[in-house]
């Protein structure tokens, strides 16, 4: 069975005949021609790497120099050199690559970050940290800044990965729920549009961005912190879709997916937003 990508002014692909890299290169390619001011490198501030958002990336890059998020991150930092059960989370990380090489596959498994520090706190015997809770956000915000700036370097070549990579393409590309939309609908033939007030974000560089800091969330509800798997729920929950729960394969599909078609763009992770 062949699915058919399309994007918008290129010809059509019959996904699985071509090789992953020539797909990345096309993905890229396409917003590289459509935003042509913007170089592959600076995909990596969501809707803030647009011209169309001039004026709110200047408010951006001004609050980036004392981000909203740092009263939540100290302690997290605090959090990640205190030793439980003999146990640091510092030390117990060290077993894998940095952040700019997840999704990453170690004992036949592909792994998030959610779920190598979920693993590591389980080593120190703490248990407080759930999926969805603000502590592993803010835990995921102190690995991933320690990669900032790292080209994303997952690999192209691992089977686990390419199949993941291949569910997360169909998910991605596929029409679904109450209001027939895909991904792509938004953030393919959309981006850089304004929706009900809002500008969309190109797909390309979305998970370098990830974990970021909702301003608006956290006023709402105290947890500003949302990670990369909330956005895919918070996304099918507007299309109408039953949204998977935390730790569903079908996100950590979607990662795969978005991560591979993000390589060599650096990671500026975590960020603020609105």
């Amino acid at each position: 069975m062949f699915m058919t990508v399309i994007f918008a002014g290129a010809p059509c692909i019959h996904a699985q005949s071509v090789a992953i890299d020539e797909e990345v290169e096309q993905f890229q390619g396409f917003f590289l021609e459509r935003f042509f001011s913007v170089s592959l490198e600076e995909f990596n501030e969501g809707p803030y790497s647009l011209p169309q958002s001039a004026r709110q990336a200047a408010t951006f890059h001004f609050l980036e120099q004392l981000p909203p998020y740092m009263h939540d991150l100290i302690p997290a930092r605090s959090e990640w050199n205190r030793t439980y059960n003999g146990v640091t989370l510092k030390k117990c990380m060290a077993q894998y690559p940095p952040a700019n090489q997840f999704p990453y596959v170690i004992d036949n498994q592909v792994m998030s970050i959610e779920m190598a520090i979920l693993g590591c706190l389980a080593l120190q015997d703490r248990s407080f940290a759930e999926s969805d809770s603000m502590e592993l956000a803010a835990l995921t915000a102190v690995f991933r800044e320690q990669a900032r700036g790292l080209a994303n370097q997952v690999s192209l070549d691992d089977e686990k990965l390419k199949t993941l990579y291949r569910e997360g393409r169909r998910i991605f590309w596929a029409r679904q729920g109450q209001y027939n939309y895909s991904c792509a609908s938004c953030h393919v033939q959309n981006a850089g549009n304004t929706l009900a007030g809002e500008l969309v974000s190109p797909a390309l560089g979305h998970t370098t961005a990830f974990p970021v800091y909702s301003q608006t969330r956290a006023s709402r509800a105290g947890n500003g912190w949302v990670t990369l798997h909330e956005q895919y729920q918070r996304c099918m929950s507007r299309m109408g879709v039953v949204t998977p729960t935390l730790g569903d394969q079908r996100l950590l599909a979607l990662e795969v997916f978005q991560t591979m078609n993000d390589v060599s763009i650096p990671l500026k992770a975590p960020q603020s937003r609105p």
